[in-house]
């Protein structure tokens, strides 16, 4: 009896050993990955179809892991840009064609930071600069504030959100998976998400998010945008964010479902995502596929 008992627990934890992924891409300095990734983002303001292509390429082998550069070679848009909101999201997308970004990354290709941000943000103004001049713009939509409007939200913790999130090559590397195993991460825009983990039969993730935001965390970050724009009047938008919330105006919800297949070195092969986000009445919806070119 204590042989089968014994046995039966060993049996256990080589199930539970076995039912454990570890995403860990193997990596060597040259190694180059095309990856094309195909989006539709709709809001009540917006509607974008986007098709970006990046190469990502190991340039260096460091102590703590590797250094990633990242290039945008292609980048094609489909949207009203008559529209000014559709036209500022077309800007930030188009300006980050052709520049390389440095990453540094651990031993298991998980991202750590940006490397010569500086650089990146002098180039990105650069190129947004071109395009606009490119642009005709009409009098009423001066350059110097499109410039300002585009790149508001292009910093350098938007740049690490963006390579870590579900539609990144990048965002699942250094884990330890098995069913039921959850994390948080920062969706774009600095909500926090709750994600849910489970293991497929043929080898890929699913990644299943859920918005894990209060109306406390959403009363401070928008008391904080707003604030930061218009020092002079914190104590009054502090009363108006107030207001907002006891009339129930700041109310958050959301998912996000994600599903990644691998190849053979650990590389991210595909990414499937459906997310669909209400923030403050506004409803936001993306699908994407990411695909590695062959």
């Amino acid at each position: 009896m204590k042989k089968f008992l014994l046995t039966s627990v060993l049996i256990l934890l080589v199930l539970a050993v076995s039912a454990q992924v570890k995403v860990a891409p193997q990596m060597r300095k040259g190694d180059k990955k095309v990856y094309v990734t195909e989006s539709t983002v709709t809001t009540p303001q917006l509607s974008q179809k986007t098709s970006i292509e990046t190469t990502y390429q190991v340039k260096d082998v460091t102590p703590e892991g590797y250094v990633i550069e990242s290039l945008i070679t292609d980048v094609k848009i489909d949207s009203d840009t008559t529209n000014i909101t559709n036209r500022i999201a077309a800007l930030t997308t188009t300006m980050t064609k052709g520049i390389r970004v440095s990453f540094l990354t651990d031993k298991e290709g998980q991202i750590l930071k940006v490397l010569h941000f500086g650089e990146v943000m002098d180039q990105s103004r650069d190129m947004l600069s071109k395009l606009l001049d490119e642009a005709s713009l009409p009098n009423a939509m001066p350059k110097e504030s499109l410039m300002n409007a585009a790149m508001s939200n292009f910093n350098e913790e938007s740049l690490l959100t963006s390579i870590k999130t579900n539609h990144s090559p990048f965002a699942l590397n250094g884990k330890t998976i098995s069913d039921g195993t959850e994390d948080e991460f920062t969706y774009t825009g600095g909500f926090k998400m709750k994600r849910t983990y489970s293991l497929n039969n043929d080898g890929s993730i699913k990644a299943a998010s859920v918005i894990n935001f209060s109306q406390k965390d959403m009363m401070d970050m928008f008391a904080a945008m707003t604030s930061n724009n218009f020092p002079d009047k914190k104590e009054e938008i502090q009363k108006q964010v107030e207001q907002m919330a006891e009339n129930n105006m700041l109310m958050i919800s959301g998912n996000d479902n994600s599903t990644y297949t691998f190849c053979p070195d650990g590389w991210v092969e595909s990414i499937s995502l459906e997310s669909a986000i209400n923030a403050m009445g506004q409803q936001i919806s993306v699908s994407s596929k990411v695909m590695l070119k062959k």
